[in-house]
């Protein structure tokens, strides 16, 4: 098996040779919000929550669907890195109703948790939210809960 060594905020580690920067930090214990990713669908990195700052790369990328390079220094707690990121979870929230203490998913819900560490801790965003009529009784199926991971489509 070839394998690849980088640096995930100052820590050595060290991954099979093709697995992305997300994998390597899930498998080194360094936590990395993610949304849109799930190991047994194609990586679309359309949720913006895993970015990371790489060194000698001009702009964030998404640590999802980055590979994983000898060499590659990578930071997951950069302040531009910590701002990006709250900046999307405020607004993958923006429409989504705060009821998360009745809501069928409430404590077991990937959006609700990585809001919890590392989201805003208020919105800037001042206006109405979206109300659907006549939603449906389970909280999956109702439009106003759907997630923006696109899970759903990329698994067809």
């Amino acid at each position: 098996m070839e394998t690849v060594t980088l640096t995930i905020d100052g820590r050595q580690v060290t991954v099979e040779k093709g697995k992305t920067v997300l994998q390597a930090s899930i498998e080194a214990g360094i936590s990395v919000p993610y949304y849109c990713y799930h190991p047994g669908i194609s990586i679309d990195g359309s949720c913006r929550v895993c970015v990371v700052k790489i060194e000698k790369m001009p702009k964030l990328q998404t640590s999802c669907s980055t590979v994983a390079t000898e060499g590659m220094v990578v930071s997951t707690r950069d302040a531009e890195v910590v701002t990006a990121r709250a900046s999307v979870f405020e607004f993958l929230l923006v429409n989504h109703p705060l009821d998360c203490p009745v809501c069928d998913k409430g404590g077991e819900c990937p959006l609700q948790d990585f809001s919890y560490t590392f989201g805003p801790a208020e919105s800037r965003m001042d206006f109405p939210r979206r109300v659907f009529d006549g939603e449906g009784v389970k909280a999956d199926s109702r439009p106003s809960r759907k997630k923006a991971s696109t899970h759903c489509c990329r698994a067809t």
